[in-house]
């Protein structure tokens, strides 16, 4: 979910968004440089953006995955404090990749 959380704190977190568009070398835009991170992941050979439903994983175990995937430890490595519903968008929205 590199991309999702790219594009959640990226509201949230302007001073790390200019940090990370300057070592990305690119402009400030959300977009951009979730781009530009997929491309790295791209040339490191790494998989990255992959839809879950491409695992036969289907929306309906949304729910199911929101309430299991970040434990308290987990969450307190993101760079922004997110709620329960805005994890839920985070998970929904890998479908959608």
């Amino acid at each position: 979910p590199l991309l999702q959380l790219v594009r959640f704190n990226g509201d949230k977190a302007p001073k790390r968004v200019k940090i990370m568009a300057k070592a990305l070398r690119t402009d400030i835009a959300i977009e951009s440089i979730a781009s530009e991170v997929a491309k790295l992941f791209e040339r490191l050979g790494l998989s990255i953006g992959t839809c879950l439903s491409d695992y036969g994983i289907n929306e309906n175990k949304a729910e199911l995955i929101t309430n299991s995937a970040v434990t308290p430890g987990r969450a307190d490595n993101n760079i922004t404090n997110f709620n329960r519903n805005d994890l839920m968008t985070i998970v929904k929205n890998l479908f959608k990749i």
